[in-house]
């Protein structure tokens, strides 16, 4: 999983679709995916089309329920909220964010409809579609993909082309998370922040991702932080403060007597991590200080720091339903009974203090 351009709001594994007549080649294309997509097949396209339907409006609608953005009568004034009560219903919604299907893989020759006849079916949903054709098919499937009725196509038996058909799911899958959040990179590039499209973030975040294995994450705050989850469903968070945070907070912290805790934040040497039951008042009391790691993009300076699944008033909690549990059926492991943070409590706190934070800087401008 390599991010280039943008970083989604969201990400997770999904489920690919294949829908062929020949049953045999479905099976030998799952057999060759192996563990690194999870997939079903229809050899029926009307039985496949009734399935599809059925599920086309998932993933915008998890996006508009956890996800929330208000441009104020300002234009450079935007706040962008994360219902974190609603995301982690959904990440403890058992397996059902990677049982839904993004990526279709539809052969072209079907006596009960050709495959592109099939994918013209499903106009108006936002399906990634690669179709599989012959010889035959080929001059077919150029000419809709130049007219962007296919994202993709790929000759069968072609050398390598299990491999270019991995890819493109894979390129597919992150394309449609991205569009997914257009809408939310559009509103945030207004209110000048654009960590999620800086270069120099991207590539930093890449390295988290690889270097913790993590298989999905969701966008925290409008900052750049994220709730990151490795394949055995092990939580960690990745802050992001900007400038503008690091005085802010220090200011705050001054002004709560909190001198220390303020020259560090001065000094970009640490940040806060906020925390529950901190008395509002006095907001710098409900702080943890966690390193602050400089990124520097030409002008711009981030702030990062990535953190365990651990913080002073954990509780015991159940894990959500890892994708490696997903995978292999194992829903029932002590695993899956260890510790994991209280991150809707924590991370509403930091969703409160960023909503906040915008909202007097609109009052500032009245």
């Amino acid at each position: 999983m390599m991010f280039k351009e943008s970083i989604p709001c969201c990400y997770f594994p999904t489920k690919v679709i294949m829908i062929d007549d020949n049953a045999d080649f479905s099976n030998n294309l799952s057999l060759a995916f192996g563990k690194e997509f999870h997939s079903e097949s229809f050899v029926s396209p009307n039985e496949a089309l009734t399935y599809l339907k059925n599920n086309g409006e998932f993933m915008k609608t998890l996006l508009t329920k956890y996800i929330s953005v208000s441009e104020h009568y300002i234009p450079s004034a935007v706040t962008v909220d994360v219902n974190v009560a609603s995301l982690c219903k959904e990440i403890y919604n058992q397996h059902v964010r990677f049982d839904r299907p993004v990526v279709l893989i539809v052969d072209y020759a079907m006596p009960e409809m050709n495959g592109l006849k099939f994918c013209e079916e499903l106009s108006g949903l936002p399906y990634k579609k690669i179709v599989l054709t012959g010889e035959a098919d080929n001059d077919f499937a150029v000419e809709a993909f130049n007219l962007g009725q296919i994202d993709r196509f790929v000759k069968k038996g072609e050398a390598d082309y299990i491999a270019k058909i991995k890819s493109y799911v894979q390129e597919l899958n992150i394309q449609y998370f991205s569009q997914l959040s257009q809408s939310v990179f559009d509103l945030l590039s207004k209110n000048g922040h654009d960590v999620l499209h800086s270069e120099v973030f991207i590539k930093k975040f890449n390295e988290i991702l690889a270097k913790h294995n993590i298989v999905e994450f969701y966008l925290a705050d409008d900052t750049g932080s994220y709730m990151l989850l490795d394949e055995k469903g092990n939580a960690m968070e990745l802050v992001v403060r900007t400038e503008e945070d690091m005085f802010f907070f220090a200011e705050l912290a001054e002004n709560d007597g909190m001198q220390s805790m303020a020259e560090a934040i001065t000094a970009r040497k640490k940040m806060p991590r906020l925390l529950v039951g901190g008395d509002r008042s006095a907001l710098a009391e409900s702080w943890e200080l966690c390193d602050a790691n400089a990124l520097h993009d030409g002008d711009t300076t981030y702030y990062y720091s990535v953190i365990g699944g651990s913080c002073s008033d954990k509780q015991a909690k159940e894990k959500p339903l890892s994708y490696h549990q997903y995978l292999y059926g194992d829903t029932n492991s002590s695993e899956h009974k260890a510790l994991w943070w209280d991150v809707d409590q924590t991370l509403a706190c930091s969703m409160e203090h960023s909503s906040s934070k915008r909202n007097l800087q609109s009052e500032i401008f009245r």
